[in-house]
């Protein structure tokens, strides 16, 4: 399966899902920017509904920084202002 995001087109299985059972979720990385997608009951990723993320909670990006080792900021998405300070 391929979707289309910020005119980027992406093969849905280069990505890499990392689980952040604190919020529920599950990340994967593209690009500039971050999926997040259910945890299903039987602990799989949901693959049919995920979202492309535009305003994340301060403490999912603070966890997907330390896990992934990347440096995003609040400002990187378009959600969010500069009124956040992270």
């Amino acid at each position: 399966m391929k979707i289309h995001t910020n005119g980027m087109l992406i093969n849905q299985k280069d990505l890499r899902w990392y689980r952040f059972d604190d919020f529920g979720c599950y990340v994967a990385l593209y690009g500039n920017g971050i999926f997040a997608a259910n945890i299903m009951a039987d602990g799989s990723v949901d693959l049919t509904d995920y979202v492309d993320v535009s305003a994340p909670e301060p403490g999912l990006l603070v966890q997907v920084n330390a896990a992934m080792g990347t440096a995003f900021k609040m400002t990187d998405f378009a959600g969010m202002n500069e009124d956040w300070n992270l």
